[in-house]
């Protein structure tokens, strides 16, 4: 077999491939639009930016881990690494 003909092959069904797996999956690509994101979102419990609700448990849950937390690294820390109190 002439390597000419084998190359023209092989060309041949390279190209024939990649446009029928074009095909195949050219078409998956479904969109979904502002309204269908919001409700998705709201139904796995994400918040608005507008309601406030975030910055409201963040201060809730700062005031209460402020003078409870030692373990932070702003301790400092002996030569054999305890902490110096």
């Amino acid at each position: 077999m002439k390597l000419k003909y084998y190359l023209r092959g092989m060309g041949i069904g390279i190209i024939l491939t990649a446009i029928v797996m074009g095909f195949a999956l050219g078409g998956r690509k479904t969109t979904i639009s502002d309204a269908e994101v919001i409700r998705r979102a709201k139904e796995l419990g994400m918040i608005e930016a507008g309601t406030g609700t975030l910055s409201q448990n963040s201060k809730e849950a700062g005031n209460s881990n402020e003078k409870t937390d030692t373990s932070s690294s702003d301790t400092p820390l002996g030569q054999a690494g305890e902490k110096n109190t």
